[in-house]
């Protein structure tokens, strides 16, 4: 269910971030709603790197759901731990931003 396109190395780093980021988005039993998928773009726009927590009882259903979106936002899926996923998309202008997580946490 990862992303291929993305190294062993990078994802690696993304994790090590993630692991200090508390989740922009939550997902409920509804699934995606249109607010939600507007908002998640959004966040990867400013963020690049953004934990997205899915308040979904069956794994099975919140891995079905966290493909299914990252699909949609056209963004790499990193990882699934329990409730939280981390998705990335590269936007090159949030490097000169305060706000992209991945140049914030660059030294980790």
């Amino acid at each position: 269910m990862t992303d291929k396109l993305i190294s062993s190395s990078d994802r690696k780093k993304y994790r090590q971030i993630g692991h200090h980021l508390r989740p922009i988005v939550t997902v409920g039993n509804s699934g995606i709603t249109s607010a939600v998928a507007v908002e998640m773009r959004r966040a990867l726009a400013d963020h690049e790197l953004i934990k997205v927590k899915l308040n979904i009882e069956k794994k099975s259903a919140r891995e079905n759901e966290i493909k299914n979106l990252s699909l949609a936002l056209n963004a790499h899926f990193i990882q699934l731990i329990g409730k939280n996923a981390l998705l990335y998309k590269r936007n090159p202008s949030a490097k000169r931003s305060s706000l992209s997580n991945v140049s914030k946490f660059d030294h980790l």
